[in-house]
């Protein structure tokens, strides 16, 4: 359209420009047509000529208009319904969080009600919601969508919900998962997770938490927490966590605290505590690594972890319930009982500030 106009408008600067030199050298205008042929003034051409050209531009906009109409009342409903939904998702939030069930499920039969992508939401309220029945429901209507990401996920949760697991995952597999749309990328996750295959659920975490670390920030520690807890022997967990965990994984003292504890409930002492003393090294106050020198930790890692915390505990700003257990455990096994003695006076004193917990 814009360029449309620019060509009229250079059209019309061509004319007037080739009318005022007829003007200027004082030369009659003459319109021949066939046999007929005037000599109208050259104001008049001229006026006809610009209102030809408003005409012109008339008919193309009521054409344009014409055309188009049925395309902007379909983005005009689109931008209605996408409001209403942002409106039933504002209401679900509300509803979740004061637990109102009944509000919830209305919210959901709303949403199914609008189109298939609204009912994958719709299936969603409904799982939090316990809701089987209304998630199958759903499920269905979302699996009639256009959208292909729609189709494989509604299908997918469906088999998920049913532990057909390995059609879940075929299923996910044939539409490019877990490399395509988070979406597909989280059922991938899920069905993984449900099949207990670490190897494969760890590897989509990672790349969840890469997409989006704020949502999905806590599936890798899940998945080696299931994992730790059903593995059988050290050399297993040894070789998970060398070959399969991310070298960022490893400085992550959670993470680490969770391997060296495995290795030491499944027997091999040497392992764990050597890599306790590497631990303690570059996270001296981690709570999760004085959690496991409490536990399984030698004398001389127990005394460094101690002396290491004991300045902490005495400012008030850093310490807390859970680090004073710690150190009242660390002060027993030490046989440190006036340390014993202080660390309980001030964990009982915390405790009864408000808004402590423990």
């Amino acid at each position: 359209m814009r360029y449309l106009i620019y060509l009229i408008a250079l059209i019309m600067l061509i004319i007037a420009g080739a009318l005022a030199a007829q003007v200027y050298l004082n030369d009659p205008l003459i319109v021949r047509y066939g046999p007929w042929s005037a000599a109208p003034p050259v104001s008049l051409a001229l006026g006809a000529f610009i209102l030809a050209i408003l005409l012109l531009l008339l008919v193309w906009r009521l054409l344009f208009f014409i055309l188009f109409f049925p395309l902007r009342i379909s983005q005009w409903r689109r931008r209605r319904r996408d409001k209403h939904e942002i409106q039933l998702y504002k209401t679900a939030l509300s509803q979740s969080v004061y637990g109102n069930r009944r509000q919830l499920q209305k919210v959901a039969a709303d949403l199914a009600g609008h189109d298939a992508a609204a009912a994958w939401q719709a299936a969603q309220i409904a799982e939090e919601l316990g809701d089987a029945r209304g998630v199958s429901r759903y499920l269905q209507q979302a699996a009639r969508s256009d959208d292909a990401v729609i189709v494989a996920a509604a299908k997918a949760k469906q088999f998920l919900q049913d532990k057909r697991l390995l059609e879940a995952d075929a299923i996910l597999k044939s539409a490019g998962a877990p490399q395509s749309a988070t979406l597909l990328a989280k059922l991938y996750y899920e069905v993984a997770f449900a099949r207990a295959d670490w190897h494969t659920a760890l590897s989509a975490a990672i790349k969840l938490r890469e997409e989006s670390p704020m949502h999905y920030g806590k599936q890798v520690r899940k998945v080696l927490e299931k994992f730790f807890q059903t593995v059988k022997n050290a050399d297993a967990a040894t070789t998970f966590w060398t070959d399969r965990v991310a070298a960022i994984d490893k400085k992550q003292p959670v993470l680490l605290a969770l391997y060296l504890t495995t290795l030491w409930r499944l027997g091999d002492e040497k392992a764990a505590v050597g890599g306790l003393t590497q631990a303690l090294k570059q996270h001296p106050t981690n709570i999760e690594i004085l959690r496991a020198v409490v536990n399984f930790g030698s004398a001389a890692q127990r005394e460094t972890a101690f002396r290491d915390n004991e300045k902490r505990a005495d400012n008030a700003a850093i310490a807390d319930i859970e680090l004073l257990q710690l150190l009242i455990g660390l002060a027993e096994q030490l046989q440190l009982p006036g340390k014993v003695r202080m660390y309980e006076q001030m964990l009982s004193a915390l405790r009864g500030q408000p808004g402590s917990s423990g």
